[in-house]
């Protein structure tokens, strides 16, 4: 492409004409390629085999088919004009950006094969999908050749939409494993930055939830050791050392502070002057 500026910007007609022959048929693949792939939903597509998100690569390469064709498609028809409209190629540049991401979470996942991570990759490509394909309906709801414009949506979802957010339960299942799987969370948010000042509302949540991890064991220890003790006669009552439940309480009233801190609003006084 740059070369093809080039040939442009030199007045190089002959040269540019050679290109741009050269270019139709690899237009032409990409338009059979993302029919066959819309068709199909990308299921004849090449993936890794024995991956548990073949699916997802599958329907990854779909779109990127479909963004190739489209991005010819409209420089076919529009030429110079797709670059004053600024928010139709925006919204190429946005399915653009959720294909680098999908690709990310694919390579991050094949690199941890783990079942948490499978759970939090399922997730954001569920997310990525779905505003990807959110991005496709509107450049076609705004392509200026309206009846084009409605083919093109037809073709490329002839079945129906098929990406869709995650359901609660996966979503759930996530929040659990955030909140009590401490090695988890610090692999997804090791890149996130904390300074682990009194300021510092993202310290204070991660401590937060590293308290309420132990304290839960705590509390499910207090209660497998109260069963043993109503089982057993000759067990005393009392479960664990002094300094145990010294540590415990400690831990406990800690976590009780920063839930309060987490969760506190703002405060103004009369004057609307910040007094938190």
């Amino acid at each position: 492409e740059a070369y093809q500026v080039k040939c442009i910007s030199d007045l190089e007609s002959l040269n540019f004409d050679k290109l741009i022959k050269k270019h139709i048929p690899y237009t032409l693949k990409n338009g059979f390629k993302w029919l066959f792939y819309s068709l199909t939903r990308g299921r004849i597509s090449c993936c890794t085999k024995q991956y548990q998100l073949s699916i997802y690569e599958q329907r990854t390469n779909w779109l990127s088919a479909t963004l190739a064709w489209l991005t010819d498609l409209s420089f076919l028809i529009l030429g110079g004009k797709l670059k004053r409209k600024e928010r139709l190629s925006a919204r190429l540049g946005d399915v653009l950006s959720f294909l680098y991401l999908s690709s990310a979470v694919l390579k991050a996942y094949q690199s941890n094969p783990t079942h948490n991570h499978y759970l939090h990759s399922k997730w954001a490509l569920n997310h990525l999908g779905f505003k990807a394909q959110e991005a496709l309906i509107n450049f076609f709801q705004n392509f200026p050749v309206k009846w084009l414009g409605l083919l093109l949506k037809y073709l490329t979802f002839p079945f129906g939409y098929p990406f869709n957010l995650s359901d609660d339960k996966l979503e759930h299942d996530l929040a659990q494993i955030a909140q009590y799987d401490l090695k988890f969370r610090k692999q997804v948010t090791h890149l996130c930055y904390t300074d682990n000042s009194d300021d510092d509302m993202i310290a204070k949540l991660d401590e937060a939830l590293e308290l309420a991890a132990e304290c839960a064991k705590y509390d499910k220890g207090d209660k497998e050791e109260t069963q043993h003790n109503q089982t057993n006669e000759n067990t005393h009552s009392q479960s664990f050392d002094n300094s145990i439940h010294g540590i415990e309480t400690i831990k406990k009233q800690r976590l009780e502070s920063l839930v309060k801190q987490i969760i506190a609003v703002d405060k103004f006084n009369a004057e609307m002057k910040h007094i938190r």
